[in-house]
């Protein structure tokens, strides 16, 4: 039995195989030394139980964006999946191919605003800001002579920001700057991309 259709993708750490069949989109990470044994498997029409299949009907949308390496698919309640493909030719060839599968959908393209793009990295720098005040005012207090100890019987970020205090005002400033710094680059980065994102939105 012959399968729809197939895609083979060499590039270490991507999805190596996709395959679409009989409404359901299939993806798999193999080992370079498993490739050729697993195309072979492919090409008469079987699919192993390594890979791992979603069904069209279970999926809500799915997403295309040129400049990410990942086809993202959105489905069930709230879940969320990834199939990775570096190459841009590839990537948008499995979504054309899909979108043309499609007969009881809608397609949408939208550029999100600047707001949007750096929503995460944003978020981050916020809580590093944060956690970074919170263990400063810690350190002042321990300069000061000031006592702290956990209350409960089980340690969490309290636990944290006193390990964190106890390395100094110097050594912190250090690292939150660095932390500071990844989420800045990340904003940056979201920021420059403005590209569009293409949608088949099933339901």
């Amino acid at each position: 039995m012959e399968l729809e259709k197939t895609w083979y993708n060499n590039t270490n750490r991507d999805h190596n195989f996709v395959v679409y069949n009989d409404h359901k989109i299939y993806r798999l990470k193999a080992k370079p030394e498993n490739h050729h044994h697993i195309n072979r498997e492919l090409s008469v029409g079987s699919i192993n139980q390594n890979f791992i299949a979603l069904p069209i009907s279970y999926i809500k949308r799915i997403e295309y964006r040129a400049d990410n390496i990942n086809l993202r698919i959105f489905y069930g309640k709230n879940s969320e999946d990834e199939i990775r493909i570096s190459q841009p030719k590839l990537r948008e060839d499995i979504f054309l191919y899909l979108k043309s599968k499609t007969k009881h959908a809608k397609f949408e393209v939208d550029t999100p605003g600047l707001l949007k793009r750096i929503r995460k990295p944003l978020i981050a720098l916020c809580v590093v800001l944060g956690i970074f005040l919170y263990v400063m005012s810690v350190v002042n207090g321990m300069n000061a002579g000031y006592e702290y100890e956990l209350s409960g019987g089980r340690p969490g970020i309290g636990a944290i920001v006193l390990v964190m205090a106890s390395l100094g005002a110097e050594a912190n400033i250090l690292i939150f700057s660095f932390l500071s710094l990844i989420a800045g680059i990340g904003i940056f980065v979201k920021g420059k991309d403005n590209s569009e994102i293409h949608r088949i939105v099933y339901r």
